[in-house]
């Protein structure tokens, strides 16, 4: 006779915490759960999505009442759990029982899950070894290897890659005194991005001297705190938002156009560098801020300068070797007070100008139309408002984490084009498609049917991500591979290296969009699991939606109205790491298309 299992409760939340045709995400036993309730029916699925692993709870249920994944947009049943996005993958859903209104699951089934996600990946050889087994450089006393580093600032990556090629995907290195290890095998790299955000936290050296400069945000937090913030940040980036947000992505757009329409009238030349970070800045401050700062076509405004100071202290202090500045400060340590000074009164001002439009327009609460609208009425699981003391350094991070990124990006994406005329070509046959007689992207969503436009932008991030090393810390003792690797050791991540073995990438150096297009690669669903320009699991960028149709709508612009191409006093074009990656300096030739002469 068969003997029936026994029900190990465990509490989730109560069914008054949750409304109707909404969910909320939980935590028990170090496993993701998603609590969902429609017409007030509950069910309780897996809370992470099968694709990568990123937090359903910070999706949305959509109108077909589908939960919609916040990172590539995969759609689940909300009743029954079933990709409607793909035939495999669908969300395993939880036996509960309701008592008092509690909600409670069974242990039993929740740690028998927790084992199968553990066990998915496949078992690697016996683990014993050290990071004192490793190779790699030899180090100074006290510095280590920090003096290599500091010398190539502006090329950073460079040696990390150059020590890879040397010593193979796994190395140590050592920094200020303390031995870490450098990985840029592609299996390894995505387990331990998918172990964010509890087995690795960011390079410990990040948050302390954000906090120090109170500015510590979404992407220096942590546990359960950045889980809080994230909720905020994704709903403040949601798609929803920004369609609302769009009209002003567009007169940005427009606003560039003009500028270099009025350019042409002088040269054909283009300072595509300065135009395209004001282009950037304009937008991710106008979403930010709620209010267009428009440097396109101007001097750069002084929120802007005092921005690019403070992200090239942010990147020195992470790497210098002694904090001295806590002993005695030199005149650009002075200097960085005072630009956080008026970084802070500035935004400071656009926060308070928010909360005035929004009691003005109480329409706003439902409706927000940029970031910082919507920042002010996201809510967390348990239905509380960000702090004010949570805001500005929220709003400091989005701007951190969407110029440079975006801007450098666009940059590489240009330079590629001029250098293959084919690739721009059918660039611009495909826009010319969609765009049919308008100038500029209309419709925010019409830039899912850019499938080529799309495929180049990846192969651009493929070859040039902009963040082309990730520093990690082990939040506790881990195995990679067959080391052993102690808690609160560093741990940096090659994104873009890799070894002719280890390489996923079919002709790994050669230019190839096509790669990206489904119809047209053999290796389509590889190489789209191998590429993590945005991060994976949990902690993928927020703002993913955000770049990708920032970049597709500047490329409808200037392909839809200009043939490009380099300037012919342009010099070799080189890798400069700032913070993230972009191009050395160049300029663009830019000529008008003429319009077509229809034929009656």
């Amino acid at each position: 006779m068969e003997t029936e299992k026994q029900f190990y409760p465990i509490r989730l939340i109560n069914i008054s915490e949750i409304k109707d045709n909404k969910m909320i995400g939980v935590n028990k036993e170090n496993v993701e759960l998603v609590v969902v309730n429609h017409n007030d029916e509950i069910k309780i699925f897996q809370g992470l999505c099968p694709h990568e692993k990123e937090l359903l709870s910070f999706g949305e249920i959509d109108e077909e009442l589908n939960i919609v994944c916040p990172a590539h947009q995969w759609k689940f049943n909300c009743i029954s759990g079933e990709n409607k996005c793909n035939s495999k993958g669908g969300l395993k859903t939880f036996y509960y029982e309701i008592v008092n209104g509690d909600i409670f699951i069974d242990k039993n089934e929740l740690l028998e899950h927790k084992r199968e996600m553990e066990n998915a990946p496949a078992q690697r050889q016996v683990r014993i070894k050290t990071l004192k087994d490793l190779p790699g450089p030899k180090a100074i006393p006290v510095f280590g290897n920090s003096l290599s580093f500091l010398s190539k600032m502006t090329k950073v990556h460079l040696q990390y890659e150059e020590w890879a090629k040397k010593y193979g995907s796994f190395y140590k290195i050592n920094v200020n005194g303390e031995d870490g290890v450098v990985i840029s095998e592609v299996s390894y790299i995505k387990e331990i991005l998918n172990q964010r955000p509890y087995k690795y936290r960011r390079f410990k050296n990040i948050r302390p001297v954000l906090e120090e400069m109170d500015v510590h945000n979404l992407f220096s937090t942590e546990g359960d705190e950045w889980k809080r913030s994230r909720k905020y940040v994704t709903q403040a980036l949601s798609n929803k938002v920004l369609r609302s947000f769009y009209p002003s992505i567009k007169e940005t757009t427009e606003d560039l156009y003009n500028h270099w329409e009025r350019t042409l009238e002088k040269t054909s030349e283009i300072d595509v560098h300065k135009d395209i970070f004001n282009y950037s800045f304009d937008i991710i401050s106008y979403l930010a801020f709620g209010q267009k700062i428009g440097t396109v076509g101007n001097e750069e405004n002084k929120i802007q300068n005092n921005y690019k100071r403070v992200m090239n202290m942010i990147q020195f202090r992470i790497v210098v070797p002694v904090q001295y500045w806590k002993f005695f400060k030199l005149p650009k340590d002075h200097k960085l007070d005072n630009d956080l000074k008026e970084i802070k009164q500035g935004i400071w001002k656009y926060i308070n100008e928010a909360k005035e439009r929004i009691r003005l327009n109480p329409e706003l609460k439902e409706n927000p139309t940029n970031y910082i609208e919507a920042l002010l009425q996201a809510t967390d699981d348990q239905g509380l408002y960000l702090t004010d003391e949570e805001i500005y350094p929220s709003i400091f991070g989005t701007l951190v984490a969407g110029e440079d990124t975006t801007a450098n990006t666009i940059l590489w994406v240009l330079h590629y084009i001029t250098d293959y005329p084919e690739v721009q070509k059918k660039m611009r046959e495909e826009i010319s498609l969609v765009l049919g007689d308008e100038k500029f992207l209309q419709i925010m969503d019409d830039s899912n049917q850019l499938e080529y436009v799309n495929a180049v932008i990846y192969e651009v991030m493929r070859l040039k991500p902009v963040i082309p090393v990730i520093a990690l810390t082990t939040n506790e003792d881990c195995v990679i591979g067959e080391y052993e690797i102690q808690k609160d050791t560093d741990v940096f991540l090659l994104s873009h290296y890799r070894d002719q073995e280890s390489c996923p990438f079919l002709k790994r150096e050669a230019f190839d969009p096509e790669r990206w297009v489904e119809s047209k690669s053999i290796t389509f669903h590889t190489n789209q699991s191998n590429l993590i320009p945005f991060g994976l699991g949990k902690r993928i960028c927020p703002g993913k939606s955000l770049a990708m149709v920032e970049m597709k709508t500047i490329l409808c612009m200037i392909l839809k109205n200009y043939e490009i191409s380099k300037s012919d006093k342009e010099n070799k074009v080189e890798d400069h790491f700032n913070t993230t990656l972009g191009p050395s300096k160049f300029n663009i030739k830019i000529e008008r298309i003429n319009a077509p002469v229809l034929v009656v």
